[in-house]
């Protein structure tokens, strides 16, 4: 039986001397590392809803174990319908940081609440979510020379509210989005 590398960077192993099984499925092998340009790491902000399905766990392993090519600014967090509210999701992402052993990275709290509920009290001094909005839009302005890379793995209502509140963040970024509720309406 032919065994999948689910680690970043790890290739497929070999198949058996007597090959595969008949009709078993091939693996392929791993796609090659990400390559940031010549003496330049990527920009990211990873904003997670960490606590609600474990393909986040995973993604912002892969973005902190992956310094050479990410530099991960910093991570905010949402919540969705599983895995409770902010604070369990903070603390989901905090246990990764941990595991990680990447405890000082900026980790931020974010919406409790949907976009619709939030958006009208943006202009307030403290609205839901605003450590992480302003955190997303500090980060945006942050570097002229580079865009920002925005990697929303769950509901987007931190990146809709911080674009809603800051537009000109929108020329300063680049979202690169695991997520949709298609064909569905919804966030």
């Amino acid at each position: 039986m032919t065994t999948l590398a689910l680690a970043a960077g790890c290739s497929s192993p070999a198949p058996a001397p007597d090959g595969p099984a008949s009709g078993a499925p091939q693996a392929s092998p791993s796609p090659p590392a990400p390559q940031a340009p010549a003496g330049q790491k990527i920009r990211v902000l990873v904003d997670t809803d960490a606590n609600n399905e474990l393909d986040d766990q995973h993604a912002l392993a892969y973005a902190l174990f992956n310094g050479d090519v990410f530099d991960v600014e910093g991570i905010t967090v949402n919540t969705t319908r599983g895995g409770g509210n902010i604070d369990a999701q903070v603390a989901e992402a905090r246990r990764v940081l941990t595991l990680c052993t990447l405890e000082n990275t900026v980790l931020k709290p974010g919406a409790n609440g949907s976009f619709t509920q939030i958006r009208p009290h943006l202009g307030e001094a403290t609205f839901d979510g605003a450590d992480a909005v302003n955190f997303i839009i500090e980060r945006a302005h942050a570097a002229a020379e580079s865009k920002l890379v925005l990697l929303p793995i769950g509901k987007l209502t931190n990146v809709a509210l911080a674009l809603v509140k800051d537009p000109s963040i929108a020329s300063k970024v680049r979202i690169v989005w695991l997520g949709s509720n298609y064909p569905e309406k919804g966030e």
